[in-house]
């Protein structure tokens, strides 16, 4: 049996002899139970202790900096997978790690070098390193190299879902005919949460364009609440095709779904055409199909005729959100301001944006601001989307005159409800949902512009005659 070599110092302080095999096999063993654990403070001391134990541990270092990064503690995360990188010489993860924490922290440049030496000296099959690689020339607006990248990466991972998916996302962004987008919406397919369904519905087959002449289908929701909501304008169209569809969503847009969907639909033939539904529980047995709802343009494209990038089916009409309040007509010029998305999300830090930027904005004489920022502590302005629920949401951004925010789930909601808004678009932020225009009432501003814009629409305003 292996021992742990123990000695005291002159206080009587208990040392651990790092030296020991059994000390480095006990670090090793905390490491490997911390990374099937949830990565939270029990883990991170783990990783510490690991570090304390065996201070050459590449591994320790590399799970430490892992928590740290989704903590957003980017200095310290990139300090330590510097470290594991140069503790195991030929492991590729810990560059791979240093270029996420060295994209977030804007070092572009520094996040390709560490990817190419990955790809050149350590290992030139692991996909990750095309990923990241290709986001960070994504940043700098490369958009002709990040695409090399991809297509290099594809060329020695040639099924690895997350390079299929960055190249789905490149097309989407730039593609032009409908050969390309119907092209890019097959490579979509290739999304973590479309694949995560894929796995825990096994026992369902998944919808490809079949006939839903009787049959059952379930609507899957996936990624943000944004993401379904855009996507969710085909849901009509599905309850005309199917006997039954079931809708599974977040409790955040549970009650807004309903009443945009459910009552129109309620009877078809006289079976409930549409359900609204939050838990698994309640989705009915003998399903005979599912579908993830960002799936639904690909899927629907060649029933109604029209590319898949179109943003609607075309007798769907603007404003397809149910709202329920009209704008106020006080002669007073209504705005809704959001400033920054889930601090969660990959992109927030490019996409958000200070609200000290949007400070000067609230000088202008004539208008009423109001933020529509979940958790505002700091503006002091009347907040109209306080609440969970998207409905409650919904209703108070039917009363502005103008939505600016940031690329949030407000965006979604606003160009849904047909409210016109200002997506705000900080210089170095794009993502592909923006190249076509999913949003008749959705213009795109760029920070840097907004406050001129601000006042033009007030010299064009009525009210402010």
């Amino acid at each position: 049996m292996a021992t742990v070599v123990m000695t005291r110092n002159d206080q009587g302080d208990a040392l651990v002899d790092c030296n020991s095999q059994s000390v480095k096999d006990i670090a090793g063993f905390l490491v490997e139970v911390a990374r099937s654990k949830p990565q939270d403070e029990n883990a991170e001391r783990c990783y510490r202790w690991a570090r304390y134990l065996n201070p050459d541990s590449g591994e320790a270092a590399n799970a430490l900096g892992r928590v740290l990064l989704l903590r957003r503690q980017f200095d310290d995360a990139a300090d330590l997978f510097a470290l594991a990188a140069r503790l195991t010489p030929k492991a590729p993860e810990p560059l791979v790690n240093l270029a996420a924490a060295q994209i977030a922290m804007s070092e572009y440049q520094d996040a390709c070098e560490s990817c190419n030496l990955v790809a050149a000296y350590r290992d030139r099959n692991f996909a990750p390193a095309y990923s990241h690689w290709a986001a960070a020339l994504e940043r700098m607006e490369k958009w002709g190299a990040s695409k090399d990248i991809i297509l290099l990466g594809l060329q020695n991972c040639a099924n690895d879902h997350d390079l299929l998916y960055a190249y789905g996302m490149y097309l989407l962004k730039t593609a032009a005919t409908p050969f390309e987008w119907e092209f890019a919406w097959e490579h979509y397919k290739h999304r973590p949460a479309r694949i995560q369904l894929l796995d825990r519905l096994d026992d369902i087959p998944e919808w490809h364009r079949e006939s839903l002449e009787g049959k059952r289908l379930l609507v899957c929701g996936e990624q943000g609440l944004g993401d379904q909501i855009m996507f969710a304008r085909y849901i009509p169209a599905l309850a005309k095709m199917a006997a039954q569809v079931w809708v599974h969503t977040r409790p955040e847009l549970a009650r807004l779904f309903v009443n945009t969907f459910a009552p129109p639909l309620a009877f078809i033939d006289g079976k409930c055409a549409a359900h609204i539904t939050t838990t698994e529980s309640e989705l009915p047995p003998n399903l005979d199909y599912w579908v993830a709802i960002g799936s639904l343009p690909a899927r629907m494209s060649q029933r109604f005729g029209i590319p898949a990038h179109c943003f609607q089916p075309i007798t769907l009409p603007a404003r397809y959100l149910a709202g329920t309040r009209k704008p106020a007509n006080d002669g007073t010029y209504r705005i809704g301001l959001c400033w920054r998305g889930n601090p969660a999300h990959y992109q927030d830090p490019l996409r958000s944006f200070s609200l000290d930027t949007l400070r000067p904005l609230l000088n202008i004489t004539g208008v009423q601001f109001f933020s529509l920022q979940r958790d505002d502590q700091d503006s002091g302005l009347p907040n109209l989307a306080d609440g969970v629920d998207l409905q409650e949401t919904a209703d108070n951004i039917d009363t502005l005159d103008l939505v600016i925010t940031a690329d949030t789930a407000i965006v979604h909601v606003a160009g849904a409800l047909g409210v016109p808004t200002w997506l705000v678009q900080p210089t170095s932020y794009s993502d592909w949902r923006w190249s076509q225009k999913w949003y008749p009432s959705v213009q795109i501003v760029k920070l840097e512009a907004l406050e001129q814009r601000v006042h033009t629409a007030l010299l064009m305003n009525p009210r402010s005659e």
